[in-house]
């Protein structure tokens, strides 16, 4: 998802993940929470964003390119590197928008797998495209560790134990110098089927 940095009281949301009215109805009852909960969001816009549409090319769709990405501060996604086969996209279109503007603030909140040969291409290719990440946030972590870096070996690290805890990390440029943001105990005490159900 994006936020329009122009229109805040406006604002303008588009979902970064493939079509699905499940999605959606999702996001349209996320941004009903919101407002409910007094955030100044009664005019948001939201739209899908469907990053399929790069399949096999580095350039965006010609609808995007028409939007100037210099209006957005701001890219959320959850849980898109669900397969081997989408991970080389998703960072196409992650690296597309940060070289646009390198200041974006990307956060993406991604369920660790069972089987983690997914979460090791997807953060293997964010470095291969010159993209970094840094864990924000974690079920059930009160600071950052090594086993929220898939790339680290940790010999007490289990697949197991580990699947489905959602980490929320932050991707940047490695060639600019950009505001990281410090680690939150936001999910440090947040029951998963709270979570989920918002």
């Amino acid at each position: 998802m994006r936020i329009d940095e122009k229109q805040r009281k406006a604002g303008s949301i588009q979902q970064a993940d493939q079509k699905s009215a499940r999605l959606d109805k999702f996001l349209m009852k996320n941004i009903e929470f919101n407002i409910a909960e007094g955030l100044p969001l009664e005019d948001l816009r939201a739209d899908i964003l469907d990053w399929s549409d790069w399949e096999g090319s580095a350039t965006p769709p010609e609808s995007l390119v028409t939007e100037s990405v210099q209006d957005f501060d701001l890219v959320l996604g959850s849980d898109l590197a669900y397969s081997q086969s989408c991970v080389a996209m998703l960072v196409d279109v992650l690296r597309w928008f940060l070289s646009q503007k390198p200041q974006l603030m990307v956060l993406l909140a991604h369920r660790l797998r069972r089987k983690p040969e997914v979460d090791t291409a997807f953060f293997q290719e964010l470095l291969k495209k010159g993209l970094d990440y840094n864990a924000v946030a974690a079920e059930g972590h009160h600071s950052k560790d090594k086993e929220l870096d898939p790339l680290i070996p940790d010999p007490g690290w289990t697949a197991e134990g580990n699947f489905g805890r959602v980490v929320v990390y932050q991707i940047t440029c490695t060639d600019h110098d950009q505001f990281l943001l410090p680690w939150s105990d936001c999910l440090s005490h947040w029951p998963e089927n709270e979570l989920w159900s918002c």
